[in-house]
């Protein structure tokens, strides 16, 4: 689910109900066993979810996080006071860390205004914590809940405490990949046209070169003609139309290898059996831009390509550089001498 301001409310709604559910469950346990202090502490605590299920409804999610953190560790402190060690309601603070801090971030990522650093009260929560067994160890509890009850207490606590902070971790995990994926795409590829850059050409090209050599393949540089007039007579609005749509159709293409360039001008790496077989493609593509309806606010634009294509080569004596210079030169010859058409 994607993570919105929306959503965020629901899922608050959907947490509160269930601490409103397993507050009330605890508070059956601590009226049948006679524990007065921790029946009134869980009276308390179920009113509070309920409240908090509506408050996550209007937005209140400061509250929810800040709320939900502070209810468990003060539960968790009196629980441990009142009943001992043994009942296993000191896992919940370890749980609880990972699930605010996580909220914090949801958060920020959401831009809620004011987001409350969670980090001091995880130290109050640890605090507690501390506290709870140092009182515990020297002065014992006073009420005790039977073997039983604290048998499965410990298992289901422990199932939810770890439960959670798998979850949690991997929501994590997996946001930190989809980060990192995120950010390798915007380093190597344009925003515009969303085709590969430069850099990450000549890298391709290189990984093509060590695993099977360049031999066959073709290079081809393509250039908008007469694109600075486009800007000047439509604005540069529209030039980014027409290079976002040129993108577009060199993605369809289906070609692997391809970038742009820099401007209006693109890159493509292909592979064929002959130099006719790479004149053919080429000049398909160029007869598809000459034959798309290019349209810019509802007015018809007329757009053409020039072509300048070169062999590739696996010479050592002849890097990337040459080859793609010479279908530099190819190119300009083309847009001297009429455009719209590939040279070879």
């Amino acid at each position: 689910m994607v993570m919105n301001l929306r959503n965020a409310k629901i899922m608050g709604s959907i947490f509160s109900f269930n601490f409103m559910v397993i507050h009330a469950i605890f508070l059956f346990i601590f009226i049948k066993y006679s524990i007065p202090p921790m029946a009134k502490i869980n009276v308390i605590s179920v009113l509070f979810y309920f409240f908090l299920i509506f408050g996550c409804h209007f937005g209140w999610l400061r509250l929810f996080t800040v709320g939900i953190y502070l209810e468990v560790i003060i539960h968790m402190f009196f629980a441990v006071i009142y009943t001992g060690w043994d009942s296993g309601f000191q896992y919940t603070m370890l749980g609880m860390n990972v699930l605010v801090l996580y909220s914090e971030y949801v958060g920020r990522n959401l831009k809620i205004k004011n987001v409350i650093p969670m980090m001091p009260f995880g130290f109050l929560g640890l605090a507690l914590y501390l506290s709870s067994y140092i009182i515990v160890y020297f002065n014992g509890a006073p009420y005790s809940l039977p073997k039983n009850i604290n048998f499965f207490l410990n298992i289901i606590l422990g199932i939810v405490v770890v439960s959670i902070t798998l979850i949690v971790v991997q929501i994590f995990i997996l946001i930190v990949i989809s980060s990192e994926k995120k950010l390798e795409f915007q380093l190597s590829h344009d925003h515009l046209t969303g085709l590969p850059n430069r850099y990450y050409f000549a890298d391709k090209v290189k990984e093509i070169k060590e695993e099977e050599g360049l031999e066959g393949y073709w290079c081809a540089i393509f250039d908008i003609d007469n694109f600075k007039s486009i800007n000047d007579t439509y604005g540069h609005n529209c030039g980014d139309y027409v290079l976002s749509t040129l993108g577009d159709m060199v993605l369809k293409s289906e070609i692997d290898n391809c970038c742009r360039w820099g401007g209006e001008e693109f890159v493509v790496l292909a592979k064929f059996d002959s130099e006719d077989d790479a004149y053919a493609y080429f000049d398909e593509r160029r007869k598809d831009v000459e034959a798309y309806d290019f349209k810019f606010n509802g007015f018809p634009l007329k757009v053409t390509i020039t072509i300048g294509m070169a062999a590739c080569t696996t010479s050592d004596a002849q890097g990337n550089e040459t080859w793609i210079s010479e279908a530099d030169e190819k190119l300009y010859y083309g847009k001297n001498h009429g455009k719209n058409q590939v040279v070879r």
